[in-house]
């Protein structure tokens, strides 16, 4: 996986984490600190040039919010493979295909799947169409009402008016959530639009990380070793949905770096 997770994590604007001790809400009881200063290094190196930042502060800081803050995946952790669920379908008025792509992140003999979808403009073009990824809250189902969207099978948070009981979607929840993913608008204008179910990937609930694709890793030895977190696998979702597109648009249908493939 090329891409830095980070970088993902600023397009996917994600702003919520999981997974890292008790969480506090009360200002008088958190410990006194001392923030690092932005321009002295680790080492007390004084940075004054703009080589000195990206070759010196720039990683520590990066490194900072990697261990501390957002945590990781790292890449050579996981196989992936990608499975085009059936045939791409006109859909939308003949204005958008639709795409069904079974994400499956593998470690040994256990696989973890998370489901991509993907419209784009039916219209053929001379270019790759630029696309907006990024994740839903309730299932691909409920960002439109297309009844061929598989509904989730991942536990949802339970929600009355999104018609989700006891953590399971519903056909009544299909596009719930559509007033956030204006998908006939973005294709209209020559866009397409990605999305993968963040439960698929992480539940997002005090599992100690028994669910999503976290199960497939190693445990650490200790609390002061763990890397594991929502926002990595959400992250390494994303990313993962990336190098699909990179597959698509490059015509690869084989095995390819990092034994990422297309069935």
């Amino acid at each position: 996986m090329k891409k830095q997770l980070y970088l993902v994590l600023i397009l996917a604007a994600i702003g919520i984490m999981n997974g890292f001790g008790q969480v506090n809400y009360d200002e008088k009881e958190v410990p006194k600190f001392i923030l690092p200063k932005m321009l002295t290094s680790e080492k007390g190196v004084e940075i004054a040039t703009s080589e000195q930042w990206n070759t010196l502060r720039r990683p520590e800081i990066l490194e900072l919010f990697k261990t501390e803050v957002y945590g990781f995946i790292e890449d050579e952790a996981l196989s992936v493979e990608f499975e085009v669920l059936g045939n791409d379908q006109i859909t939308l008025n003949n204005k958008a295909i639709r795409k069904n792509v079974l994400m499956h992140f593998i470690k040994g003999q256990d696989t973890v799947s998370a489901h991509l979808l993907i419209y784009i403009p039916s219209k053929k073009v001379a270019h790759p169409v630029p696309i907006f990824l990024g994740l839903n809250f309730y299932g691909n189902h409920t960002v439109h009402y297309d009844t061929d969207i598989p509904i989730t099978d991942s536990y949802i948070r339970s929600k009355i008016e999104y018609n989700v009981f006891e953590n399971q979607a519903t056909e009544a929840s299909r596009g719930v959530r559509s007033s956030r993913w204006p998908i006939e608008p973005i294709i209209d204008r020559g866009y397409g639009i990605a999305t993968i179910y963040y439960g698929d990937l992480d539940p997002d609930f005090d599992d100690n990380f028994e669910n999503g694709i976290h199960q497939l890793l190693d445990k650490p030895a200790d609390d002061t070793n763990d890397s594991r977190s929502a926002i990595s696998a959400w992250a390494y979702g994303l990313s993962s949905a990336m190098d699909y597109f990179d597959v698509e648009v490059k015509g690869l249908l084989v095995e390819r770096k990092q034994n990422k493939k297309t069935k």
